[in-house]
């Protein structure tokens, strides 16, 4: 029910339509998906490549698996690469499978860099593993410019100091300098980029709207205290 209220299927659609066109992909090309999940963008490009190769990466262990055990239904000369870690450890996975030089005509992906404690170490990782006029194409949420919560509720029913303190409490969330997620912006990301070596470098904020079912499961999610060491949820906050 949620998916269908909030459209996320389309929207997934498009996004990931949008990153392969981007991605410039040719017959022969040979790909990475460097956040691969279920294979959303995985699928397209090996329709848009079939005479070239694909290579599947996943922090995942269950993630990793289960796309193993969907690539085993291609033929051998189909079947793309999985590979599990982290898009720092890319070199020495692919130095494992005696794969080290290879370079990749388009790197894709979606929410690949947004949560990388080090996302310089990952753009200049990247960079070095693209081939000569090969493109990155990537799709990446930006969480500091995401929809506050209080926006949506009627704060002028409570004291305005307090409503004052819910604000900015919620707005520090999003100012944390120590947090990964939150603390880049898209002039950050090109910075990142450039600095990286990779040239022509486009970055296209683009907005998205969705309608979101607030169910009991979303409510826990929001007010349920985290225990000591993962990220704090809302109510912590």
């Amino acid at each position: 029910l949620a998916r269908v209220i909030s459209g996320a299927g389309e929207r997934l659609a498009t996004l990931r339509d949008r990153v392969i066109e981007a991605a410039r992909l040719q017959r022969h090309s040979l790909v990475l998906d460097i956040n691969a999940g279920t294979g959303l963008m995985t699928w397209e490009a090996l329709r848009r490549a079939p005479e070239g190769g694909a290579w599947l990466l996943t922090p995942n262990a269950e993630e990793a698996a289960a796309l193993r055990e969907m690539v085993a239904r291609l033929s051998q000369v189909e079947r793309p690469v999985v590979l599990q870690g982290r898009v720092e450890e890319l070199p020495k996975l692919l130095e494992l499978r005696a794969e080290a030089s290879v370079r990749f005509d388009a790197i894709i992906g979606r929410s690949a860099l947004a949560a990388a404690p080090d996302k310089a170490a990952v753009a200049q990782v990247l960079a070095g593993l693209l081939a000569a006029g090969g493109t990155l194409s990537l799709a990446e949420p930006l969480p500091r410019e995401t929809q506050r919560l209080y926006a949506l509720v009627d704060l002028a029913r409570l004291d305005a100091d307090l409503a004052a303190k819910v604000t900015a409490a919620e707005e520090a969330i999003y100012a944390d300098p120590a947090d990964p997620l939150v603390n880049w912006t898209a002039a950050d990301l090109t910075a990142l980029l450039v600095a990286a070596g990779l040239t022509d470098v486009r970055v296209e904020p683009v907005e998205t709207t969705a309608d979101a079912r607030i169910g009991p499961a979303l409510l826990d999610r929001w007010f349920t205290p985290m225990p000591t060491g993962e990220r704090p949820s809302y109510v912590q906050r």
